[in-house]
Formats: structure tokens, C-alpha cells, sequence
């Protein structure tokens, strides 16, 4: 029995279900962020909507980003467990 066409029609179909992942938002390298930035960020805050608030650079170091954020979404509340996920553009 030939398996060449059931391995072929396996990856094909792995390669499918893959694409989705290879659709986001590309990533900065962290040699180009620099302090001064000015950017957007997106989180949940509450519920399932999505909110935007700003985040400005303050440092880049070995360990990774400081940011400084507000706007109404986070005012109120500071950044919370859970944000390290959150796109920032």
C-alpha cells in the first residue's frame, strides 16, 4: 500500500490549519523601539471589548520595555496582570 498520498494530503492539511498563525502583525525588533516613542496600546479591560490606551516609552533594557500609560481605559486602574500579551503599535 502507497502512504505517499495520505502523508501528502496530512501536511497539506497541517500547512492549512497553520495559515491563520502566520497572518499577524509583524514584530519590531527590540533593537529598533528607543525611548520617546509614542504608541498605541490594546488590551480588554473589562467584558470581551477591546480598548485602546496610550503608551509612551520611557526605557528599553536587557529585561525589556518601561512604558508609561494612560487614558481613561487605564486610568483609573494602572496596567494589570494579563497586559504583557497586548499589542502596542
Amino acid at each position: 500500500m502507497n502512504r505517499l498520498p495520505a502523508a501528502l494530503a496530512v501536511a497539506v492539511a497541517s500547512l492549512l490549519l497553520a495559515a491563520p498563525a502566520r497572518a499577524g502583525d509583524p514584530i519590531m525588533p527590540l533593537s529598533q523601539v528607543h525611548k520617546g516613542m509614542h504608541c498605541t496600546a490594546y488590551s480588554v479591560i473589562q467584558g470581551t471589548d477591546i480598548s485602546s490606551f496610550n503608551a509612551d516609552v520611557i526605557d528599553v533594557t536587557e529585561d525589556g520595555i518601561l512604558i508609561n500609560s494612560s487614558g481613561p481605559a487605564v486610568d483609573s486602574t494602572g496596567i494589570g496582570e494579563g497586559f504583557s500579551g497586548s499589542p502596542i503599535y
